[in-house]
């Protein structure tokens, strides 16, 4: 399993190093291209796991067009996530994000994959869309819907008890006072002790 990594790992890297037309998110020798399968990986979308593995970003980092991830045939899950920067206007821009989008298929030797979705055209269609993505991964032959994943915000405490909490702000300070380094500590304490 660590080998299997690893080799995703350096096959990624060193495809990053030179002209990447496709990635091969899988180790072993190389299938013969009738065996392989083909998924078209938009401009705007992220791959964020395969199998279990994550997927280093460095190959499909600035790229200006689909990337082709090359995977065997096979019961699979794929993880994307839709990601675009837009303009605002001359001095502002903003990314938007969407949740993790998650695919359990069983692709066929040989089939390119693509993804379909509403068309992008603007700021306003992108923050609807990334709330909300409808996405399929659709073949000649296949068609599989992705779940969304809604993103969860780090900075809301999740209550975890069954009963109710009498000092709600109290358990969110506990928590967020685990969650902080000693350094974070340190200058917390120096904020209590001289009010800034």
């Amino acid at each position: 399993m660590m080998r299997s990594i690893f080799f995703i790992l350096c096959a990624v890297y060193i495809s990053a190093c030179s002209t990447v037309d496709h990635v091969r998110l899988y180790s072993g020798p190389k299938l013969p291209p009738a065996q392989e399968v083909t998924l078209q990986l938009p401009e705007h979308f992220d791959a964020i796991e395969f199998d279990g593995y994550a997927i280093p970003q460095t190959s499909l980092k600035f790229r200006t067009g689909d990337m082709p991830l090359v995977i065997p045939p096979g019961e699979h899950k794929l993880i994307i996530q839709y990601h675009d920067i837009w303009n605002l206007d001359d001095e502002n821009h903003e990314a938007v994000t969407s949740g993790h989008i998650v695919f359990r298929f069983t692709a066929k030797a040989g089939e390119i994959y693509r993804l379909i979705h509403d068309p992008i055209a603007n700021y306003e269609a992108a923050l609807l869309f990334a709330k909300n993505p409808n996405v399929t991964l659709q073949s000649q032959t296949q068609n599989f819907v992705g779940s969304h994943l809604t993103k969860t915000n780090p900075l809301v405490f999740n209550q975890t008890k069954s009963e109710p909490v009498r000092y709600p702000n109290l358990e969110q300070l506990k928590f967020w006072w685990q969650q902080a380094t000693q350094y974070e500590k340190d200058e917390f304490n120096v904020w209590l002790t001289n009010g800034q």
